[in-house]
């Protein structure tokens, strides 16, 4: 009996590990993810033409996610070393980063003037993909199952908080997103396909 509870007492510890490990794992993904986007935002910059200048103010709320993205990664990191760190965390970190998430696809949509139909155009979504795989490694189905809501939800809300176009406006439209597939945007879509698959 007392080696049986030895042995879940030692698992019990090693889990505990690995939890902590995957919570620092995704602190360091939620920093790289930040400075890939920022370096791709930092490139469309540079290679807009100075008339266009002004437009990138519009950037500021974009930045401020990114940075937002690099402190909670900063602060996920800090916490899951500290005594301080509790396996309910989790919840809140993924909670953080569908809010971030949806808030930057929304800006992103309203910068470039299209309407929610469009969302999945983002490069931004592509993070989706990975934050679900940095969910995976914390082997709590019941955490898997609640990134998969918060990230859903943050979707269907930003579709929702945008205005929708009808087939015929939806062709209309199609050109002007064209800008999500340039060399910056698919650059950040190669970056985050690498990020996961390095995870």
């Amino acid at each position: 009996m007392n080696g049986d509870a030895g042995i879940r007492s030692r698992v019990d510890a090693l889990i505990r590990s690995e939890e902590r490990s995957a919570e620092i794992g995704a602190g360091v993904v939620r920093i790289i993810a930040g400075l890939v986007l920022a370096a791709v935002l930092a490139a469309a910059g540079a290679t807009m033409p100075v008339s266009e200048w002004a437009a990138l103010t519009r950037y500021r709320t974009a930045m401020l996610v990114i940075a937002a993205f690099i402190a909670s990664g900063v602060f996920g990191i800090a916490l899951a070393r500290s005594r301080f760190y509790r396996r309910q965390l989790a919840h809140g970190f993924i909670a953080l980063d569908a809010v971030l998430v949806g808030v930057f696809l929304h800006r992103n949509l309203v910068i470039s003037g299209l309407p929610g139909d469009f969302v999945a155009a983002s490069p931004v979504a592509w993070l989706l993909p990975l934050l679900l795989a940095v969910a995976v490694l914390r082997f709590r189905p019941g955490v898997q199952l609640f990134a998969l809501a918060a990230y859903a939800t943050a979707i269907v809300a930003v579709v929702a908080a945008s205005a929708s176009a009808d087939a015929e406006g939806r062709l209309g439209i199609a050109g002007q997103a064209g800008r999500y597939f340039a060399l910056q945007p698919n650059v950040m879509r190669l970056a985050t396909l690498l990020l996961a698959g390095a995870l």
